[in-house]
């Protein structure tokens, strides 16, 4: 529902692409982080959270560049640094909140 909302009220690539979407932030995003997540949760369960946050936007980023550019829509370096730049932010901005949350309700009955 989130993707969808986002084609179609934010413009994040319209409702054709919202497969390619689906697969990048729902099913690459997922699935790369958890692994980071499971890596370092033994270690500091913050940062495996704050990294998994950080990761599941790039590495979507990252696919739809890959995408864009076997497309032939644009090329790969064009992109990169605008691309980048903004969903780092969106990336730190996410962590963070996710992080005021957590701590928020670490002792809350729901978080257990």
């Amino acid at each position: 529902s989130v993707l969808t909302v986002q084609s179609l009220f934010f413009s994040d690539g319209g409702i054709l692409a919202l497969g390619v979407n689906i697969f990048n932030m729902a099913f690459i995003g997922s699935f790369v982080t958890y692994y980071i997540y499971k890596l370092l949760s033994e270690k500091n369960y913050y940062l495996a959270v704050s990294s998994a946050c950080l990761f599941s936007v790039l590495t979507a980023t990252i696919f739809c560049l890959i995408e864009l550019s076997i497309s032939k829509i644009t090329c790969f370096m064009e992109i990169f640094k605008n691309m980048i730049i903004i969903h780092l932010i969106i990336a730190l901005l996410e962590s963070i909140i996710t992080l005021i949350f957590l701590k928020i309700f670490k002792n809350h009955k729901i978080y257990q």
